[in-house]
Parts: structure tokens; C-alpha cells; sequence
């Protein structure tokens, strides 16, 4: 889409993944029909947040934070080559320590030590964290429904303002401009709902 805009792409590296049609398509279906048509508050915020939150889910990182009891030695150690998110001392020499589990190279410039010795000392500090890698995410899906959902905005910005419109603000759920949409790019469920301000 770019490229028919006149924009020159010069591709420095990539991955190839298998593509797959409609993985999604009966799921979206189902929870947008509960959230359009349902009476009950509750379970239309539930599918609207699964909705929202699947694409995210996908996309989330598999290194999750730790947390674990750890000594003051061992939190004088993490507290000065990674993030740490929160600490509550639990007696004098043990503190219930959430923090990250890949060493800060900023942490470590800030504090003074070297980060490579940083990452390569072994703290005996994962016994309870080891299995918090979650593999259960796919960046292709993530990625694509990104790129995809940019590319069908985009047209419609682009189709928009080669028919004069003027384009004030636009976000994934919203688009200002200065007079109605075509109905044929509104949903029935927004057109009951649909706000439109002279400006």
C-alpha cells in the first residue's frame, strides 16, 4: 500500500511466516455479536475486553517479570544490574522481590558495574521464576493483524481525503472529520451510536 502512495521501501531484513486466512474470523464473530446485542453490561464489557485484549495477547513478551524471597545481599546484587518492580522486606535479611529477570545495561552504567560480568554472574535467584516463560504468544499474528489493520485505516484516510474531506484526529477506534461518513463504512451497531459536531 505504501509502495502505491510513491513511498521507496528498502527491506534490510525479515522473517517469512506460512499465512493462514480467517484464523480468527468465527471467534471475532461470536464475542462482537455478544457485545453488540447484549443487554447484560457485564458480559458485553467481557467480550469487548477479550476482543480487545486478543490481538495484545499475542504480542506480549514471553520474559516475565520474577518473583521470589531473596536475602539483602542477593537484593543489593538485582537492585543494582536490573529493574526492580516492587520489594516488601518480610523480616530483617528476606524480601518478597518482583523484578526482571534480563540484566539492565542502563541500570549497570548507572550504578557502575560492568554488564558483562553483570550478565555473566549466576544469581541463585530463579528456582521460583523458571517456569514463568510464557511460549503460548505468536509475533507473526500480532504483527500481521497490526499491519493489516494499519493498511485498511490507511485507505480509508487516504480514500477520504482525495474526496476533500478534512481529517482533524484518528485513532484505532475513532476518526474526526468535518462532515458523515459514507453509510456504507458504518456498521449498523454504530450508526445507533454514531456522534457527529459540526466544527
Amino acid at each position: 500500500m505504501a509502495k502505491e502512495y510513491g513511498y521507496k521501501i528498502n527491506v534490510k531484513y525479515g522473517y517469512s511466516f506460512d499465512k493462514e486466512y480467517n484464523v480468527f474470523t468465527d471467534f471475532v464473530k461470536t464475542l462482537y455479536k455478544t457485545k453488540v446485542e447484549s443487554e447484560n453490561q457485564v458480559h458485553r464489557n467481557i467480550s469487548k475486553s477479550i476482543l480487545n485484549n486478543l490481538f495484545g495477547r499475542f504480542g506480549m513478551s514471553i520474559d516475565k517479570p520474577i518473583t521470589n524471597i531473596i536475602n539483602n545481599k542477593t537484593l543489593d546484587m538485582v537492585d543494582i544490574s536490573r529493574r526492580v518492580i516492587n520489594t516488601i522486606p518480610l523480616s530483617d535479611d528476606s524480601n518478597l522481590t518482583t523484578f526482571d529477570r534480563t540484566v539492565s545495561k542502563l541500570i549497570c552504567e548507572e550504578f557502575g558495574v560492568n554488564y558483562i560480568k553483570a550478565l555473566e554472574t549466576k544469581l541463585d535467584i530463579y528456582s521460583l521464576g523458571k517456569d514463568r516463560k510464557f511460549n503460548n504468544v505468536n509475533i507473526a499474528i500480532s504483527a500481521a493483524v497490526n499491519a493489516y489493520a494499519r493498511i485498511d485505516m490507511a485507505k480509508i484516510k487516504m480514500d477520504l481525503l482525495a474526496k476533500g474531506y478534512k481529517i482533524y484526529y484518528t485513532d484505532t477506534d475513532s476518526l474526526v472529520i468535518d462532515k458523515p461518513l459514507d453509510d456504507k463504512l458504518v456498521g449498523y451497531s454504530i450508526k445507533k451510536k454514531r456522534l457527529f459536531i459540526a466544527i
